[in-house]
């Protein structure tokens, strides 16, 4: 079908880290009613009193940790409240690397895994060490759990693809650790991190090179509003 209109929203719309939704401003047709609009769903900020038949959630509830915390369990509901009824919502979303990790799974880890998850864990202690507030993912289930519970009706069988994390891919999420470390109160601390840093790019460079390894998943699940 025709779309009558596209609505962007995002928590930051400025350049550089976290810009959102910006990239893609040039790709909105302003003449039929695109818009990009910065704010919140939930901050009020959101688009009032539309009714859209179809949401994509591209990665919103993994950032929300860095923007409005703590209302992760909120936020279907008010997109469920700008829903037209028989509407579709997609999810899209990363399985947490680490956070679902035991000690004992880490250490059977091949050594081109094990990169990948200190990358992630590297790059998330660089951003609390720099006091912003890191992403959080979560996994399928507790999307599909929320999504049930808020009254949409999930679609099966929901969609997953296995993440290939190349030598470049990692050098992107050890960048972000890197421009973390000016805003470290203790400089002998970002030091050290440097260091460490600078090492597991090299690891990752040996070890994953061009061609990568394949770990998590990225996921989408998609759900309808019931019509009555």
């Amino acid at each position: 079908d025709a779309v009558d209109c596209i609505t962007a929203v995002t928590a930051d719309a400025t350049s550089g880290e976290g810009k959102g939704a910006s990239d893609k401003q040039a790709l909105l047709d302003t003449s039929r009613g695109d818009a990009l609009v910065e704010g919140s769903w939930c901050s009020g900020n959101a688009p009032e009193g539309a009714a859209f038949d179809t949401i994509l959630c591209d990665y919103l509830i993994g950032s929300m940790d860095g923007f409005t915390p703590f209302m992760q369990d909120t936020i279907l509901g008010e997109l469920k409240a700008r829903c037209a009824p028989g509407a579709l919502l997609h999810v899209v979303g990363l399985t947490p690397i680490y956070a679902q990790l035991g000690s004992a799974q880490y250490k059977s880890l091949p050594a081109a895994e094990k990169v990948v998850v200190d990358t992630a864990r590297l790059r998330d202690a660089c951003i609390l060490l720099a006091a912003h507030r890191p992403y959080r993912e979560f996994p399928a289930s507790w999307i599909i759990r929320q999504l049930e519970r808020s009254g949409f009706e999930v679609l099966t069988p929901w969609k997953s693809y296995g993440v290939i994390w190349k030598h470049a891919t990692i050098k992107r999420q050890l960048d972000v650790a890197r421009r973390k470390l000016p805003h470290f109160a203790d400089q002998s601390v970002a030091a050290a991190m440097r260091g460490q840093i600078d090492a597991l790019d090299a690891s990752a460079k040996k070890l994953l090179g061009d061609t990568g390894v394949t770990y998590g998943a990225d996921y989408v699940i998609s759900a309808r509003l019931p019509s009555s």
